[in-house]
């Protein structure tokens, strides 16, 4: 499905984003060639271990002992890199 997409200069790129897809509720965009794809809701795990990745992150950089500092943000890129795969998934139509 395609819907057509006025062409505003040369080299501009036009893409609709839904509402919903801002605040985690899925939806669709519009690419600059007119393709509707869909994005499904994150699952709330996966949404649930950004948000501890990205606090971990934050207080890395507050505490007073670098060390801990520094196992605070091994901590948060260890999850990154485990919930990473899972968005990939999620985004494809996967399983997650």
């Amino acid at each position: 499905m395609a819907v057509t997409v006025p062409q505003l200069t040369r080299n501009a790129i036009f893409v609709f984003v839904s509402p919903g897809v801002l605040v985690d509720g899925g939806g669709f965009y519009v690419d600059a060639n007119g393709h509707i794809h869909r994005i499904p809701p994150w699952d709330p795990q996966v949404r649930a271990a950004l948000d501890a990745a990205s606090a971990l992150f934050a207080h890395a950089s507050l505490v007073r002992d670098p060390e801990i500092g520094k196992q605070l943000s091994a901590l948060g890129e260890s999850i990154v890199q485990k919930t990473v795969p899972q968005l990939g998934k999620i985004a494809g139509g996967g399983a997650g």
